[in-house]
Protein backbone atom coordinates (compact mmCIF):
# COMPACT_ATOMS: atom_id res chain seq x y z
CA UNK A 1 0.00 0.00 0.00
CA UNK A 2 2.73 2.34 0.88
CA UNK A 3 4.40 1.67 -2.88
CA UNK A 4 1.31 3.15 -4.21
CA UNK A 5 0.95 6.27 -2.34
CA UNK A 6 4.51 7.40 -2.95
CA UNK A 7 3.80 6.67 -6.83
CA UNK A 8 0.86 8.27 -7.66
CA UNK A 9 2.67 12.13 -7.91
CA UNK A 10 4.62 10.65 -10.88
CA UNK A 11 1.64 10.40 -12.80
CA UNK A 12 0.55 14.18 -11.89
CA UNK A 13 4.18 14.97 -12.51
CA UNK A 14 4.67 13.49 -15.87
CA UNK A 15 1.26 15.00 -17.08
CA UNK A 16 2.36 18.39 -16.19
CA UNK A 17 5.82 18.05 -17.96
CA UNK A 18 3.84 16.42 -21.39
CA UNK A 19 1.53 19.36 -21.37
CA UNK A 20 4.06 22.17 -20.76
CA UNK A 21 6.39 20.48 -23.99
CA UNK A 22 2.79 20.48 -25.92
CA UNK A 23 2.00 23.86 -24.74
CA UNK A 24 5.49 24.96 -26.07
CA UNK A 25 5.83 23.62 -29.40
CA UNK A 26 2.26 25.03 -30.21
CA UNK A 27 3.34 28.73 -29.39
CA UNK A 28 6.35 28.23 -31.46
CA UNK A 29 4.35 27.18 -34.22
CA UNK A 30 1.34 30.20 -33.68
CA UNK A 31 4.49 32.70 -33.76
CA UNK A 32 5.91 31.21 -37.02
CA UNK A 33 2.70 31.13 -38.13
CA UNK A 34 1.91 34.78 -36.71
CA UNK A 35 4.99 35.73 -38.74
CA UNK A 36 3.95 34.40 -41.78
CA UNK A 37 0.84 36.32 -42.49
CA UNK A 38 2.76 39.87 -41.84
CA UNK A 39 5.88 38.45 -44.11
CA UNK A 40 3.02 37.95 -46.60
CA UNK A 41 0.89 41.13 -46.02
CA UNK A 42 4.18 43.37 -46.09
CA UNK A 43 4.92 41.96 -49.22
CA UNK A 44 1.09 42.27 -50.71
CA UNK A 45 1.59 46.37 -49.37
CA UNK A 46 5.22 46.74 -51.04
CA UNK A 47 3.73 45.15 -54.20
CA UNK A 48 0.85 47.69 -54.14
CA UNK A 49 3.17 50.67 -53.33
CA UNK A 50 5.47 49.62 -56.41
CA UNK A 51 2.74 49.43 -59.08
CA UNK A 52 1.14 52.52 -57.90
CA UNK A 53 4.16 54.24 -58.45
CA UNK A 54 5.09 52.54 -61.41
CA UNK A 55 1.24 53.16 -62.73
CA UNK A 56 2.12 57.24 -62.05
CA UNK A 57 5.77 57.18 -63.94
CA UNK A 58 4.03 55.21 -67.51
CA UNK A 59 1.76 57.66 -67.04
CA UNK A 60 3.87 60.26 -67.35
CA UNK A 61 5.63 58.54 -70.11
CA UNK A 62 3.26 58.15 -72.24
CA UNK A 63 1.52 61.56 -71.94
CA UNK A 64 5.20 63.23 -72.85
CA UNK A 65 5.87 60.66 -75.48
CA UNK A 66 2.73 60.62 -77.17
CA UNK A 67 1.78 64.25 -76.91
CA UNK A 68 4.58 66.31 -76.22
CA UNK A 69 2.40 69.53 -75.47
CA UNK A 70 1.27 67.85 -72.43
CA UNK A 71 4.66 68.76 -70.51
CA UNK A 72 6.70 71.23 -73.05
CA UNK A 73 10.20 72.52 -72.35
CA UNK A 74 8.71 76.23 -72.70
CA UNK A 75 6.04 75.53 -69.94
CA UNK A 76 1.99 76.42 -70.41
CA UNK A 77 1.27 72.49 -70.44
CA UNK A 78 -2.10 71.05 -71.34
CA UNK A 79 -4.17 69.34 -68.78
CA UNK A 80 -6.36 67.54 -67.56
CA UNK A 81 -4.81 64.82 -68.53
CA UNK A 82 -6.07 60.98 -68.18
CA UNK A 83 -4.59 57.90 -66.10
CA UNK A 84 -6.31 55.40 -64.55
CA UNK A 85 -9.62 56.36 -66.35
CA UNK A 86 -9.73 59.48 -64.51
CA UNK A 87 -9.13 63.05 -65.74
CA UNK A 88 -6.40 64.22 -63.39
CA UNK A 89 -5.80 68.05 -63.06
CA UNK A 90 -1.55 68.96 -63.15
CA UNK A 91 -0.07 71.69 -61.25
CA UNK A 92 2.69 73.73 -63.11
CA UNK A 93 5.79 75.37 -60.74
CA UNK A 94 8.27 77.27 -62.73
CA UNK A 95 10.95 77.15 -60.89
CA UNK A 96 13.75 79.10 -63.29
CA UNK A 97 13.75 80.64 -67.26
CA UNK A 98 14.68 76.90 -68.27
CA UNK A 99 13.35 74.60 -65.75
CA UNK A 100 9.90 73.70 -65.21
CA UNK A 101 7.94 71.29 -62.80
CA UNK A 102 4.27 69.55 -62.85
CA UNK A 103 2.80 68.12 -60.13
CA UNK A 104 0.46 65.50 -59.99
CA UNK A 105 -1.44 62.76 -58.33
CA UNK A 106 -3.13 59.66 -59.51
CA UNK A 107 -6.01 58.02 -57.22
CA UNK A 108 -7.33 54.58 -57.71
CA UNK A 109 -4.63 52.36 -57.90
CA UNK A 110 -3.87 49.03 -56.25
CA UNK A 111 -5.95 45.94 -56.38
CA UNK A 112 -8.11 47.38 -53.92
CA UNK A 113 -7.92 51.20 -55.69
CA UNK A 114 -6.69 52.15 -52.50
CA UNK A 115 -3.60 53.19 -53.72
CA UNK A 116 -2.47 56.08 -55.21
CA UNK A 117 0.85 57.86 -56.77
CA UNK A 118 2.46 61.42 -56.43
CA UNK A 119 4.01 62.17 -59.45
CA UNK A 120 6.66 65.41 -60.08
CA UNK A 121 8.07 66.21 -63.58
CA UNK A 122 10.68 68.11 -64.38
CA UNK A 123 12.51 69.31 -67.17
CA UNK A 124 15.24 71.60 -67.85
CA UNK A 125 15.47 72.89 -70.83
CA UNK A 126 19.44 73.74 -70.82
CA UNK A 127 20.37 70.14 -70.38
CA UNK A 128 17.22 69.20 -72.22
CA UNK A 129 16.86 66.42 -69.12
CA UNK A 130 13.93 65.40 -67.79
CA UNK A 131 13.20 63.76 -64.45
CA UNK A 132 10.19 62.24 -63.04
CA UNK A 133 9.87 61.09 -59.51
CA UNK A 134 6.65 58.96 -59.02
CA UNK A 135 6.03 57.77 -55.67
CA UNK A 136 3.61 55.24 -54.48
CA UNK A 137 1.21 54.48 -51.66
CA UNK A 138 -0.71 51.43 -51.15
CA UNK A 139 -3.23 52.75 -48.79
CA UNK A 140 -3.76 56.44 -49.85
CA UNK A 141 -5.69 58.73 -47.08
CA UNK A 142 -7.03 60.64 -50.21
CA UNK A 143 -8.53 63.57 -47.83
CA UNK A 144 -8.28 66.09 -51.43
CA UNK A 145 -7.11 66.44 -54.32
CA UNK A 146 -3.33 67.66 -52.81
CA UNK A 147 -2.91 64.91 -50.32
CA UNK A 148 -1.85 61.35 -51.28
CA UNK A 149 0.00 59.16 -48.35
CA UNK A 150 0.31 55.73 -47.54
CA UNK A 151 1.94 53.07 -44.57
CA UNK A 152 4.05 51.89 -47.18
CA UNK A 153 5.85 54.15 -49.96
CA UNK A 154 7.89 53.03 -52.95
CA UNK A 155 9.32 55.68 -54.90
CA UNK A 156 10.70 55.21 -58.95
CA UNK A 157 12.93 57.66 -60.42
CA UNK A 158 13.30 58.28 -64.12
CA UNK A 159 16.03 60.23 -66.22
CA UNK A 160 15.63 60.96 -69.86
CA UNK A 161 16.41 63.39 -72.51
CA UNK A 162 13.99 65.29 -74.70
Amino acid sequence: MNLKKSQSGFVLLFTTLLVSVILAVTIGTANIAYKEILFGTSAKDTNDAFFAADSGAECVLYHDRVNGEVFPAGGEGKGPIVCNAESIQISEDVISTNLIQWTFRVPGLGGDGAGCASVSITKDSDEREVVVVSKGYNRASLINSYTCEGPVERELELTYDF
